[in-house]
C-alpha cells in the first residue's frame, strides 16, 4: 500500500500517529534492549547442575519424588511449547 493511500484511508492526523507510534516504539525497544545488554541470560540448569540440587535438597531433608504426568498432557504441552522439558517438583 502506497503512503498516499494510507493518509487517503487513515487522514493525515491518524497517518501521523500511526507513524509516531511506530517510532516511538522502536526507540523504547532499542532503549530496552540496551538498558539490558548485560542482564545474565537465563539457561536451562545441566544435569550436573540438577544432581548437585537434588542432593542438596536431599540433605536438606526434603523428599524428591519423580513426577510423570498423563501423557496426553504430555503431548498437548509438546504441541503447544515444541518440547517437553524434564520437571523436578518438591513436595
Amino acid at each position: 500500500m502506497s503512503l498516499f493511500q494510507i493518509i487517503h484511508r487513515n487522514g493525515f492526523i491518524g497517518s501521523a500517529e500511526m507513524a509516531f507510534m511506530l517510532i516511538k516504539m522502536k526507540i523504547i525497544k532499542y532503549y530496552w534492549s540496551w538498558s539490558f545488554r548485560d542482564a545474565p541470560k537465563y539457561a536451562n540448569p545441566t544435569t550436573t547442575e540438577l544432581e548437585a540440587i537434588e542432593r542438596d535438597l536431599t540433605a536438606l531433608g526434603i523428599a524428591i519424588h519423580e513426577y510423570l504426568p498423563p501423557l496426553r498432557h504430555s503431548r498437548l504441552f509438546k504441541t503447544k511449547t515444541g518440547s517437553l522439558q524434564i520437571i523436578m517438583v518438591v513436595c
